[in-house]
């Protein structure tokens, strides 16, 4: 999950359809509802799911992004050399 990929807690808030949810709260603030982005979200958000990393996918994943960027460095002349071939 996204949480072992980046080693940090990811909350998911328990809202469905965030677009309406900031409008209403821009809404808020135009009208003196809310103070301010800050006083809105304190008195609004709530917590839906979280997900907490799994210490042993973190290492697993450090290794794979260890061989990504040596792939890459190794690969980006060949990979800039097949796209100016074919780019035409």
């Amino acid at each position: 999950n996204k949480a072992d990929i980046v080693g940090k807690i990811i909350e998911i808030p328990a809202i469905e359809e965030e677009t309406p949810l900031g409008a209403a709260l821009l809404g808020g603030i135009g009208t003196g509802i809310y103070k301010d982005e800050k006083e809105a979200y304190e008195e609004t958000y709530k917590i839906g799911k979280t997900y907490e990393p799994n210490k042993d996918n973190i290492k697993l994943y450090d290794e794979y992004f260890g061989i990504y960027k040596r792939l890459y460095r190794d690969l980006k002349e060949i990979n800039h050399n097949i796209f100016e071939k074919f780019r035409k």
